[in-house]
């Protein structure tokens, strides 16, 4: 009887959690962002798809720094007014966001501690606020994520190559079938993002007039403005220093307007190569990690019969006793073989692990950072294990509440100028917690996380 009113009362007070964060989705994420007529981020795409619906490339709107394909996308939107197609877009984001916590629920099994762990991240992470309210395709990049993260096969490979055609960098996660020794998949991949990325743009080439690429394109490289909490927009900081004036240089402030930034050269391959060592670094650790040699061999001699000798051991014989040549033994132990459990969290760090390489990662984009988090405090829920859930809610404080708090208290009390290297430190704090939380992730796929580990992808109804 105790045992029957203990489920029960952990029942109620999961439920009860949930509406409550979904109380406070409703009151931040979509009362406090519904659209105005005023201008937003989406105006550029609106004009943009303006363009492009009739009959000109999107590149002559000026704002319209991005991949062909998107532009190409919206532009039965351009059909509507331009507060008609804010809206729109405004329930689509919120389609696109729901979706993937639906799906990252339905993949951790459903069970209330990942119920919890996905309401908490996706109404509380605070980032997805501001892309709703900005009009950003922040939702549509966390649902091809996702996606990507807990299918497999064509659905997957077609995710990443969206992605990265809308974006750019989330196609990082492409890396992660040829870490896995999937080669076709490494290579469809490939191909389908080549193809989503050279079909807009052999349409905008050939059958819309104007130019085919925005103005200039220096500002890949990187910029060095507050709002872009990245490494390398870290050390274009550190390059750009204040001087003896103390006060903000002004790509520290304006160097959000991608198309006039124009970066040294100097300075444009000290971003470049932070970004390349931050990712490099990453993903050789991340394949380690995955390695036996990382992960840990397997536990038993019955478990590396399994790996080994299975089919010796389906006709009866004893597997330990099936001789193999020693090069095929050592290619199939160094082979990661991920589970399904560990393809998402793998997935999931590598994509904080590329906003924190990324020359460009604006105050926004952690939402991408929601699935590492959801896995994490589902695993640490279960697991009764606070010293995970508390680390990692410390670690997403820091990826956006912490330093967007400081900034806007900075700038609502007029002290924006007069305290650059506060500044630096606050702004250069997310770039950081993204690495933390990429290590938390490789510290759970290397064993010491191991139930961590175990609940992603499981089903996961234990009780609270």
């Amino acid at each position: 009887m105790t045992g029957l009113l203990g489920q029960r009362a952990s029942g109620v007070a999961a439920a009860a959690f949930v509406l409550l964060c979904g109380w406070w989705y409703w009151q931040r994420c979509w009362l406090a962002q519904m659209p105005d007529r005023g201008p937003s981020d989406f105006e550029f795409y609106y004009h943009a798809a303006q363009q492009v619906l009739h009959g000109r490339s999107p590149y002559l709107e000026g704002g319209y720094v991005y991949p062909p394909l998107l532009a190409c996308l919206l532009a039965p939107l351009a059909m509507f007014d331009y507060f008609t197609a804010r809206w729109i877009w405004f329930a689509i984001s919120h389609a696109a966001f729901l979706a993937a916590g639906w799906l990252l629920w339905r993949h951790l099994g459903r069970g209330r501690a990942a119920l919890c762990a996905v309401a908490l991240v996706w109404a509380a992470g605070g980032a997805a606020e501001d892309g709703f309210g900005l009009g950003q395709a922040d939702a549509v990049l966390l649902l091809l994520g996702v996606i990507a993260l807990t299918s497999a096969g064509r659905a997957a490979a077609l995710s990443i190559a969206g992605g990265f055609a809308l974006k750019l960098f989330p196609g990082v996660l492409g890396i992660l079938p040829a870490i896995e020794r999937r080669w076709r998949a490494f290579a469809f991949t490939a191909a389908a993002a080549a193809l989503l990325m050279a079909l807009p743009w052999a349409a905008v080439r050939f059958g819309l007039r104007g130019p085919t690429a925005p103005p200039g394109v220096a500002y890949l490289a990187g910029t060095p403005c507050l709002l872009s909490w990245s490494v390398p927009s870290a050390a274009l900081r550190l390059l750009d220093s204040p001087g003896r004036s103390g006060h903000l240089p002004a790509d520290w402030t304006f160097g959000y307007d991608l198309p006039k930034l124009r970066l040294r050269p100097a300075a444009a391959a000290v971003s470049l190569a932070a970004a390349g060592c931050v990712l490099a670094g990453g993903v050789l650790a991340l394949w380690i990690v995955l390695t036996p040699a990382g992960a840990g061999l397997p536990a038993s001699r019955g478990q590396l019969a399994r790996r080994l000798g299975a089919g010796a051991a389906a006709r009866g014989s004893r597997a330990e006793s099936v001789p193999e040549p020693a090069g095929i033994v050592a290619r199939r132990l160094a082979d990661p073989e991920l589970t399904p459990a560990r393809h998402a969290l793998a997935g999931a760090g590598l994509l904080s692990l590329a906003l924190a390489a990324s020359p460009i990662s604006w105050w926004h984009y952690p939402v991408l950072h929601y699935p590492a988090l959801a896995l994490l405090l589902a695993g640490a829920i279960r697991d009764r294990r606070p010293e995970m859930f508390g680390g990692v809610l410390a670690t997403g404080a820091a990826l956006y509440w912490l330093p967007a708090a400081v900034l806007r208290h900075y700038y609502r009390n007029g002290r924006w100028p007069d305290d650059p290297w506060t500044l630096q430190f606050w702004t250069a704090l997310p770039a950081l917690a993204s690495l933390i939380l990429f290590a938390i992730v490789l510290f759970a796929l290397a064993g010491g996380g191991r139930e961590a580990c175990r609940i992603v992808g499981e089903r996961t109804d234990a009780r609270l």
